[in-house]
């Protein structure tokens, strides 16, 4: 087992301790100062593609056109000692406008996984998963062109 691997599931049980304290003592667990670096140093483990990997750039021009917009997103490999068929979801979220009637989201999550890929490729698994203001239950998500536009059309308003 790799290093990273080590450090991964090291601080996945320190995550599930400082989980387990936070219960028996009634606390929030993200009142924790621990748990926040916990996690930020899981999602930056999480970030890491693979040897030989690297991120789609169908995935990459939809990350950039969301971040630009002012969405938030997130890019999560498969764990480091779990990499016999390795896949990338990407995770893509903006809250919705107060003033709106309907769901409080627009949340996107879509897979790519390499299972029948030649190494160090992967292909988008599936029509992913979507939650919109118009209908926040989970639903497919739409085409990749059409999750452009929708992003496009809905960017966060800069904060006065």
């Amino acid at each position: 087992m790799n290093e990273l691997a080590q450090e991964y599931d090291a601080l996945l049980s320190e995550r599930a301790a400082l989980i387990a304290e936070a219960k028996r003592t009634c606390i929030p667990v993200t009142a924790l100062p621990r748990h926040g670096e916990v996690s930020r140093r899981l999602r930056e483990i999480l970030a890491v593609p693979p040897a030989g990997y690297a991120l789609p750039s169908a995935a990459e021009a939809l990350t950039a056109c969301a971040l630009a917009n002012g969405w938030i997103t997130l890019v999560q490999w498969t764990p480091p000692g779990w990499e016999d068929e390795p896949s990338v979801r990407v995770h893509l979220a903006r809250k919705a406008p107060p003033n709106r009637d309907s769901g409080l989201v627009w949340y996107y999550r879509l897979t790519w996984h390499s299972r029948g890929c030649q190494p160090g490729r992967v292909r988008l698994f599936g029509r992913g998963l979507a939650q919109t203001p118009d209908r926040p239950g989970e639903h497919d998500a739409p085409s990749l062109r059409a999750l452009r536009a929708v992003i496009d059309q809905n960017p966060l308003e800069a904060q006065s």
